[in-house]
């Protein structure tokens, strides 16, 4: 009988141990606590023809700044984007945005290009500060 107990108060013992290390590193900033709902995501809507388009969800509470990186097949140019880029290098593909004040909820985008989508590979990037946290968040886009 005094064995059980020696065995419940050590098990009982490793388990504070462990929640105490679990909290000192989460205040270290080594853990961070992802949400099951993200507070920014992306998607594809198109990315064939002439035609790139996406749609940017915000959730709250909205980052205060937010970069989104295309990158393109290189040395194709831009006819027409919405909103306009920020800036774009044709010899990279690096087509770049940088939004601010922004407000939660479906943010469009749409660019148009003056060469066909060939089966080329393009992909993004969204690079923000996490206003919970304060932690950089970088999340790949993929079609």
């Amino acid at each position: 009988m005094l064995r059980c107990g020696v065995r419940k108060r050590r098990a009982r013992g490793a388990a504070q141990l462990m929640l105490l290390i679990a909290f000192f590193l989460l205040l270290q900033g080594e853990i961070v606590v992802v949400q099951a709902d993200e507070l920014v995501s992306c998607r594809y809507q198109q990315a064939t023809g002439r035609n790139v388009s996406l749609v940017l969800e915000i959730g709250s509470p909205p980052p205060a700044m937010l970069i989104l990186v295309q990158w393109l097949p290189k040395g194709m140019n831009i006819t027409r984007a919405l909103p306009p880029v920020k800036k774009y290098d044709p010899r990279t593909g690096e087509a770049k945005w940088l939004l601010k004040q922004l407000s939660s909820g479906p943010m469009q985008f749409s660019i148009d290009l003056d060469g066909e989508l060939s089966g080329e590979l393009i992909h993004g990037e969204i690079r923000y500060k996490n206003p919970t946290t304060g932690k950089m968040e970088i999340m790949a886009i993929r079609p």
